[in-house]
């Protein structure tokens, strides 16, 4: 996450001009960049919570466990930081 967090930073602060564009550009990078961050909060609360056999739904039943545990990082693996970039652009030009 902090890799993907620096590029898009990196990539939105090389667009400033004018210190009024700096202020945009962290607007335009925390628009695009919390939701999913906060995501990864929520999600490593619920994953302590399953290591520990206390998951909603899912307790000690080992097989559940196991199928959540092999589901839950998809959203992570499989997003496409470009097109974070490319909205974080728009926002800054709009």
């Amino acid at each position: 996450m902090c890799i993907e967090d620096a590029w898009i930073l990196c990539q939105v602060l090389s667009q400033c001009r004018t210190r009024d564009d700096i202020v945009k550009a962290f607007r335009a990078y925390d628009a695009v960049r919390r939701p999913r961050n906060q995501k990864m909060v929520e999600t490593s609360r619920e994953a302590g919570k399953l290591w520990d056999f206390e998951g909603e739904g899912i307790s000690d039943d080992l097989s559940e466990l196991e199928r959540n545990a092999v589901m839950r990082m998809g959203w992570i693996w499989d997003h496409e930081i470009a097109a974070d970039l490319k909205e974080a652009m728009h926002m800054l030009e709009a």
